[in-house]
């Protein structure tokens, strides 16, 4: 999770840099003294103050209306800001935002998922073990004739003595499985677990 942090404060300092270009870049092109030329930008989202700046950064870097806010700033009044310097600071923010940061995400995303399902104490790795195994042991246990799809009652006490792991029922170290001591044990605790159901 560090690493996903590392990545929202070095998008927040693109922010504030590509704000803080927008003021320098475009800060006489103010909404007050152009707003008939102006649509998409307005009096919340503009290049007059930082935090207008900020919010308009924002928007055009999640895909709101950028190229529009592009081309009014292209098109206001080259004299003062020539249409090119506008395509390529917007041009500019959206590959560092939308392309490189969202990559960078998704890198570290996949890097943490990779983390903890090459784990060796994986959960999910394991738990397809015990199912495996169980499938294999019910498997033996089931009749040809019922296709695998139950076991006869005689079984039942060899086939839970036979699962590994969390699925198998524990009777102790004292107690041997192959034991009578420790069959009667496995009933009791069969009968148990049937009469709470």
């Amino acid at each position: 999770m560090e690493a996903l942090g590392n990545i929202l404060i070095l998008m927040m300092l693109i922010f504030c840099i590509f704000a803080i270009m927008g003021c320098y870049l475009f800060g006489e092109l103010t909404y007050l003294k152009y707003k008939d030329q102006f649509f998409y930008v307005n009096e919340n989202y503009n290049t007059d103050n930082f935090y207008n700046s900020f919010l308009l950064t924002f928007r055009a870097a999640s895909g709101e209306a950028w190229p529009n806010i592009m081309l009014e700033y292209a098109s206001v009044d080259i004299n003062v800001v020539p249409a090119f310097v506008s395509q390529l600071y917007f041009i500019l923010l959206i590959f560092f935002c939308a392309v490189i940061m969202l990559n960078l995400f998704i890198l570290v995303v996949l890097q943490q998922y990779d983390e903890f399902h090459q784990k060796e104490d994986n959960p999910i790795e394991r738990f397809s073990e015990l199912l495996e195994h169980m499938n294999r042991v019910w498997n033996k246990m089931s009749a040809e004739d019922d296709k695998g799809e139950r076991i006869n009652m005689i079984n039942v006490t060899q086939f839970l003595f036979e699962l590994e792991g969390d699925l198998a029922l524990d009777l102790g170290d004292d107690i041997k499985k192959d034991s009578l001591i420790g069959k009667k044990i496995m009933m009791e605790k069969i009968k148990f677990a049937i009469n709470a159901l």
